[in-house]
This record gives C-alpha cells, structure tokens and sequence, in this order.
C-alpha cells in the first residue's frame, strides 16, 4: 500500500473510533489517484453514517501534507457482493446462508448457526425438501473465501 493508501487507513480508523463501525479495507487503484474505502458496522451502515466518516477523513486530509498527488477517495460499505474478510463481519448474518469456499478448494453453501471465538458452526441444508440439514463446524483459518449467498 502506497503512502496516501496508508494516511487515509488510519485517518478512516481515527474516524470510527469510538462507534460501532470499523475498516474492512483501504483498495488504491495501481497509480492511487483513486482509493476506496470500506467500512462496516455492527448494526449496519446508512448514508447518512458513511456520509459523517466521509467528511471526517476529508476534513482530517486537507489538514495534512499529502504532497501533490491528485487523489479521489470514495467512502462505502464493502457490498453485498464483495467477500466477507473480517470475523467482525459475522454476527449480523446469523441465520443467512453463506458461500463459503475452504482452502482446500471444497466450495459449500451453508447456513450460518453460531460463531464460537474463531469457530462458525454451520448448517448443510439437506438436498432432499422437509429433512433437517447436517450440523458442521468450520475454523475460520479453514475459510479461503467467505461471502452471503445471494439467491435462494
């Protein structure tokens, strides 16, 4: 990450301070003439909440010395299409069925029971309609990539 990739991260992380809401991640273009910032929150994220840490690190920028770089910075949640990177991140989709994919390349749709520490405990839906789903649990360091499904 570049020098005004790192200014802004912590800039973003001094802005959530205090607040339910955290940093997911800081994503430059290649040349940072454009930064994306995601933030999450534990009881969700609006507008109106992602528009006051906008202004805060906007504020807190023109008061530092970035040099002559010509940069954009845009503010948002990181979407419900993009990954789940954080153990943060987890709670509010209890009950939410996940893609999960483990490192050992097994791709599996599950349902999100619990999370105990690092542990999500799991439910495999039966593939046949009325029968329970199978108990799992899975280490979070099992998980390559883990996002909410999308669809039935």
């Amino acid at each position: 990450m570049g020098r005004i990739s790192e200014i802004l991260r912590k800039l973003a992380e001094e802005a959530v301070e205090g607040t339910d809401m955290f940093v997911v991640g800081v994503h430059p273009n290649s040349t940072e003439t454009l930064i994306r910032i995601h933030i999450d929150a534990d009881s969700g994220l609006n507008m109106k909440r992602l528009g006051e840490v906008s202004r805060a690190i906007s504020r807190r920028v023109d008061e530092l010395d970035t040099g002559e770089q010509q940069f954009t910075m845009e503010v948002s949640s990181p979407g419900a299409e993009k990954p789940l990177t954080m153990l943060r991140q987890l709670p509010k989709h209890l009950g939410r069925k996940l893609d999960i994919l483990k490192v050992d390349g097994e791709r599996l749709i599950a349902v999100f029971k619990a999370l105990e520490a690092e542990t999500l405990e799991l439910e495999i839906p039966s593939e046949k309609k009325g029968r329970p789903g199978t108990p799992a649990v899975l280490a979070w360091s099992d998980i390559k990539e883990l996002r909410v499904h999308i669809g039935k």
